[in-house]
């Protein structure tokens, strides 16, 4: 075992100690008179911890020296001042009594006394100044010797502390060191022995009892490496981990040749020969003490050889983890590498798998057999597994494991490797030589799918009923597919053809030639295309759709709300039951790849299906008959209703996980990929295109069949120039002035009662009538609305250039017969909507221009006129006031230069 000294980082790494002439004389004399011996490192802490003390004491004596040498000081030099001013004073006082007791007895006496006395009073002041220099430079002194003295000690000490917290690092890496030492190489011995006694005495006592002793010694050498494993001791910790992938590379096939040694013994498994309703024997039952208690000391030491190594495997990924930034795909990898199956159950199950495989084997055709085998010996052995080895689990400290779901789901593992083994390889290459619809592969891929779903939801149900959340009863199909609370991951027998690509992509065509080809024989029916039809027939998934009862699953609205065609239904719901099929696989790539081989395609087809259906009427009648446009609108219908239904679709969360899935497949291949925010975007964009397109060819149709109706209407130009015979202007009703124009107003009304509409139009608005009304039958609300609204904007037009202005002069009988034509035209809308003239915004205006008396037309005309070069602000002054104008006689939408050429189509008379 490698001692670290050097090179390790960490808050806890060891360095190198400092050189010996690097250490002062009194901390050598401290180290060599306290440890003399090496036993003398175990007193380590005790010296530490005396240091500590010690070098706290001592900073709290140098607080407490400073401060009293501070008021010390400033006492001092208080008191000095006090005293040098007192010294002052005494001079004075003494200069003036020895002035005032000398006599003076001459002039050059009392100069020479004068002088002298100043003499003095100088030198007693100076030498008071040296004196107060020299004790302050004294104080000062010892204050700095004081406080240098302070601080060496407090640094010496840290150093000591510091030089002692390194030995202790050094003590303590040295005693885990020796403590590893020890614990590996008891455990490599204990495996030594067993490697050599296994052979000839694998059902001892005294055998299982040297395996349980190196599973515990190996259970408390991972203990101690977990206790160190963050002082970043890594090459420590390495070399213990590769010694002891080593020995348990020996312990766990003794362990499991134990355990096997101990079944064979108990007879397990047992055999399948009940029959008539009987139970299969159980000798997990029948086992005597000595078994039982063999069994179970081999079954815990292989359960908490498993705990350990998942402990150490949790730690040297999280290890990885702290070192490493984690990826997703490393994470997953991760968290399946640390929750292994259970080794004690394979051992269980292993043998049943091996002697179920020739009964298996003999039913590759008939899986119904094979599943129902798996299922007895899931349902019979179950509880027995859960009662006995579950407490044996808990003891174990093994967390997240379940002996109930253990069991099953083992079961279930060995059904997808039958199924990957035996059956889907040649039944692979089966449906890629003739796998088209209704061959006999196809039939047996889907028949091996139909069972394997059937089975998984059945085993689940049996593993849920652990969590005692069901009380032991049955638990339905819709309840199975929602429990996300098992403890362990979920296996299914269905992944075993999930799991292969290619595999999963002939499983998704086959499920949809099958259906296309019920599909297309369904859509071949007039029933499929009628709205208001029962649809009992349709592959068994339409129930009523003549009541208009809501669509159950994902569709979220009823077929009569849309007046889609039962076709519609039978498509959306082939789809959605598709799509169910794979909600169990595991991964969302998965599902994402069934749906996208196995599921849009339907869409598409559906949507070809209606082109062609369209495009053969345009060919073969020009959409011109009453037929051929409701046929149309059906189609339109069917496009809407798979377009909103397919963007509910994608708002749901199966298929909002799928399309997250899509654009991570695009991320990780760096692939440029429109995106729209939905797995079915392309889908509806292609009916959102269709129902455009084939509602603008419905509206061009209906408005060309008008024009070709009312090409009489039109060309007759000099109608409009004759004067009114019998109708007399004087004996209409005026209109007041201040009130705005509509030809749906009263006031038009009752003028217009005098004019029939003419006779070359009546036809062209019978037929118009029909067709809107055949269509607001056929139409859904949404279609019919778009259509009405774009046919009024096309006959807006048509009318106005090929009658107003085409050339043609108009009286005033003239401008009113335009305009009962008009009003006839618009009540055709008038069931649609409140004010049909807001739709033919240009006809109405014009039909206004044509009815206004000639006297306010001719004005104003007269204001239309161009007149000479202008100011900005006049001409915007001149197109207010006849905005305003037009406005007042209801004009709004049409053109100052329209409003001229329709005006200037009058016969204006001045009165």
């Amino acid at each position: 075992m490698e001692l670290e000294s050097t090179g390790v980082e960490g808050p806890d790494a060891v360095t190198s100690l400092p050189d010996k002439d690097a250490i002062s004389p009194f901390l050598c004399d401290l180290l060599n008179g306290t440890f003399k011996t090496v036993e003398d490192l175990s007193s380590t802490p005790t010296l530490v911890t005396r240091l500590l003390a010690e070098l706290d004491t001592e900073k709290e004596k140098f607080r407490k020296a400073q401060t009293e040498v501070l008021v010390t000081a400033a006492s001092s030099l208080s008191r000095f001042g006090l005293l040098t001013k007192s010294l002052r004073n005494v001079n004075a006082k003494i200069e003036n009594v020895r002035a005032s007791s000398v006599p003076l007895f001459s002039s050059e006496k009392k100069r020479s006394g004068n002088g002298g006395g100043k003499e003095s009073s100088s030198s007693s002041s100076s030498r008071n100044k040296k004196e107060s220099a020299k004790l302050e430079k004294i104080f000062n002194s010892g204050l700095e010797e004081t406080v240098s003295s302070r601080h060496r000690m407090v640094e010496e000490l840290g150093a000591l502390a510091i030089e002692v917290a390194r030995v202790e690092k050094v003590r303590v890496y040295a005693e885990s060191a020796l403590k590893l030492e020890q614990l590996v190489g008891d455990l490599e011995a204990a495996v030594a022995n067993i490697s050599v006694s296994v052979p000839s005495s694998a059902q001892t006592g005294g055998s299982l009892l040297k395996l349980t002793h190196a599973v515990k010694t190996m259970q408390t050498t991972e203990a101690a490496v977990a206790k160190i494993a963050n002082a970043h001791w890594d090459r420590l910790v390495s070399s213990v981990d590769v010694r002891v992938d080593r020995v348990a590379a020996i312990l766990r096939p003794a362990v499991v040749a134990a355990q096997r040694s101990i079944l064979s013994s108990i007879k397990w498994p047992p055999p399948f020969t009940a029959g008539g309703g009987e139970k299969l024997p159980n000798p997990l039952l029948e086992m005597q003490e000595v078994q039982e208690r063999q069994y179970v000391e081999s079954f815990m030491a292989l359960t908490i050889l498993q705990a350990v190594q998942q402990a150490r495997r949790e730690r040297q990924l999280n290890r990885y983890k702290q070192l490493n930034e984690e990826t997703e795909s490393e994470r997953r990898i991760r968290a399946r590498s640390i929750r292994a199956p259970l080794w004690a159950m394979d051992e269980l199950v292993s043998p049943l798998a091996a002697k179920a495989e020739p009964f298996l084997i003999k039913w590759t055709t008939k899986p119904e057999l094979a599943f129902a085998l798996a299922l007895r010996l899931g349902q019979e052995f179950v509880d027995v597994i859960d009662d006995f080895l579950q407490p044996l689990i808990d003891k174990a400290n093994l967390a997240g494991y379940s002996a109930r779901e253990e069991w099953i789901f083992s079961l279930v593992n060995m059904m997808s490797l039958f199924l990957q083994t035996h059956v889907l390889p040649g039944l692979a290459n089966d449906l890629q030589d003739d796998g088209g619809a209704g061959s006999v592969a196809a039939a047996l891929m889907l028949h091996i799918v139909d069972q394997a779903l059937a089975f998984d939801t059945r085993m689940k149900s049996l593993a849920a009923r652990a969590l005692g959340l069901f009380g032991g009863g049955s638990v339905d199909d819709s309840q199975v597919e929602d429990l996300d609370n098992l403890s362990g991951p979920v296996v299914l027998s269905v992944s075993a053809i999930a799991d292969r690509e290619e595999w999963l992509e002939l499983w998704a065509r086959v499920e949809l030639e099958d259906v296309l080809s019920k599909l297309r024989v369904e859509l071949q029916s007039d029933a499929a295309w009628t709205t208001k039809a029962r649809s009992e027939k349709s592959l068994g998934l339409v129930q009523d759709v003549s009541q208009g009862a809501a669509v159950s699953g994902l569709l979220g609205a009823t077929v009569q709300d849309f007046r889609a065609p039962a076709g519609a239904y039978v498509v959306l719901s082939s789809m959605s039951a598709i799509a169910d099929r794979c909600r169990s696989l595991l991964e969302p790539s998965q599902q994402y790849v069934f749906v996208k081989t196995g599921v849009i395609p339907i869409a598409n087809e559906y949507h070809e299906e209606l082109l062609r259906r369209c495009q053969e009427l345009e060919a073969v009648t020009a959409l011109a008959d009453e037929s051929s446009i409701v046929t149309v609108a059906t189609c339109l219908n069917a496009a809407r209703y798979c377009q909103y239904t397919l963007q509910e679709w994608g708002e749901d969360i199966f298929f909002l996980e799928l399309f997250q899935s899509r654009e991570e497949e695009a991320l990780h291949d760096a692939v440029e990929e429109a995106v729209d925010g939905a797995i079915f975007s392309d889908e509806v964009a292609a009916f959102q295109k269709f129902r455009q397109e084939w509602l603008s060819k419905l509206v061009s149709s209906v408005t060309r069949g008008f024009e070709a109706r009312s090409r009489e209407y039109t060309r007759n130009k000099k109608k409009w120039s004759e004067p009114g015979r019998g109708i007399k202007g004087s004996d209409l009703h005026a209109k007041p002035e201040d009130t705005a124009k509509d030809l749906m107003d009263d006031y038009f009304i009752h003028r217009l009662k005098e004019f029939d509409v003419s006779s070359s139009l009546v036809n062209t608005l019978a037929v118009l009538q029909s067709q809107l009304s055949a269509l607001n039958a056929a139409l859904d609300y949404v279609n019919f609305l778009e259509f009405w609204r774009s046919l009024a904007g096309g006959l807006d037009q048509l009318l106005v250039n090929s009658v107003i202005l085409s050339g043609a002069k108009f009286s005033e009988h003239g401008g009113w017969q335009v305009a009962a034509d008009v009003q006839a035209l618009f009540m055709l809308f008038k069931p649609y909507c409140v004010r049909p003239s807001g739709f033919f915004k240009s006809l109405h205006d014009a039909v206004i221009l044509l009815t206004l008396p000639s006297e306010n037309a001719l004005v104003l005309l007269d204001v239309l006129q161009s007149s000479p070069v202008q100011s900005r602000e006049q001409v915007e002054r001149k197109q207010k006031s006849v905005s305003d104008t037009l406005r007042h006689y209801g004009v709004r939408k049409l053109e100052l230069s329209t409003v001229k050429r329709v005006l200037s189509c009058r016969l204006l008379s001045k009165h």
